[in-house]
């Protein structure tokens, strides 16, 4: 299926105006999914579980301080989608919401960065893992520059700011829950972040900014430009890089801390698989699959590579590509690959992106000339 971007021009609010007017639709059938998701995961009505989250975080006055014009983006996908601004702006929080729940169960995304070598680009790709109820729902967003902000291409579902993305400067971002760290109400959101690192100009201005802002969850940023890879861990109280030194010129991540000590009481690595829980066991599974990948590629191009990697059934139990059915952990969880990105991060960066979790020849090349 060939992937047709959508265009947002002009200022903040502009452009989640258009947003909002052009997935009127989409964006309330989503809504309507996610609010029974939300009613049935806290035993509440919907609306009540929003209003409660709402007053007990302080989301917007980081959102506020660190990346003002996204407060009025989604102020006008709300007024052009016809939505309480209240509940389009909590809809943003998607990862925020995992961390606010009192059982951990579920883990998602993995992703994968190789550095630039002598006549190959470095790249940046990931399978972004979602519930099942927002298949159908992927867009990519064409954002014009704006002011001293880049453009740029980004991931996302009807509605909701981004997920991940690249900007004509070459940088890009992919992003891994790590749930076990602890998270703080104040801080500022994924989505939030994403959107402020593809507005800086290259990794040192982004790895500034990602130290620099309080994180709202815990979250792996894997940011990169055509030069270098950066990985960093970001939780409450700790910004900490992270790197593998088994296999060079690679970093990979899943979604289990591997570097960054701030993590929830109860969350320290076990030594047996009976003591696991299944969230452990299937990122182990995932980031060693990755591993063992990587060291059996050999000559094949770079972007064939990364397509097999992320299509990946392997194991059965826990694969690197989830489908909404099988045996899967993720089908389990009511889980899936919502989408592929692969960053071609050169002096020409393009995405390649597929909404067809599995099928290595879906792509779509996006570029900026």
């Amino acid at each position: 299926m060939e992937i047709a971007p959508l265009l947002l021009e002009g200022g903040p609010y502009e452009r989640g105006l258009v947003h909002g007017e052009s997935l009127r639709r989409p964006i309330a059938e989503l809504l309507e999914r996610w609010k029974e998701a939300l009613a049935e995961d806290f035993a509440m009505d919907a609306d009540e579980a929003i209003g409660r989250f709402l007053a007990g975080t302080g989301f917007p006055d980081a959102i506020g301080r660190h990346t003002p014009g996204l407060l009025e983006e989604v102020r006008g996908i709300a007024a052009g989608a016809g939505q309480p601004y209240e509940t389009m702006l909590a809809f943003q929080y998607l990862d925020e919401f995992w961390a606010g729940r009192e059982v951990i169960t579920e883990g998602h995304c993995t992703s994968i960065g190789l550095d630039p070598r002598p006549g190959e680009p470095a790249w940046l790709a990931q399978n972004m893992d979602l519930e099942s109820f927002r298949d159908g729902y992927q867009v990519i967003l064409r954002l014009n520059p704006s002011g001293a902000e880049p453009e740029a291409l980004v991931l996302t579902n009807a509605g909701m700011i981004g997920l991940n993305g690249v900007n004509a400067g070459g940088l890009g971002i992919c992003c891994n829950t790590l749930i076990d760290c602890n998270s703080r109400l104040d801080g500022l959101p994924v989505a939030c972040v994403v959107r402020g690192v593809l507005a800086q100009p290259d990794p040192g201005a982004a790895e500034a900014f990602l130290r620099r802002i309080p994180h709202a969850c815990g979250q792996n940023y894997l940011v990169g430009d055509p030069q270098r890879i950066v990985d960093l861990e970001c939780s409450a109280n700790q910004v900490t890089p992270y790197r593998s030194d088994t296999i060079g010129g690679a970093v990979w991540h899943a979604n289990l801390p591997l570097a960054n000590t701030d993590t929830r009481p109860g969350c320290a690595e076990t030594s047996t698989r009976a003591e696991k829980s299944p969230h452990r066991i299937d990122s182990e599974a995932r980031f060693d699959s990755v591993a063992r990948q990587l060291q059996q590629a050999v000559s094949a191009p770079r972007l064939d590579i990364l397509k097999r990697i992320l299509a990946s059934q392997d194991p059965p139990e826990n694969p690197i590509c989830s489908l909404k059915t099988g045996p899967g952990f993720h089908a389990r969880v009511s889980m899936f690959s919502f989408a592929v990105t692969i960053m071609e991060l050169s002096a020409r960066p393009a995405l390649h992106a597929s909404f067809t979790p599995g099928d290595t020849g879906s792509y779509t090349r996006l570029g900026f000339e």
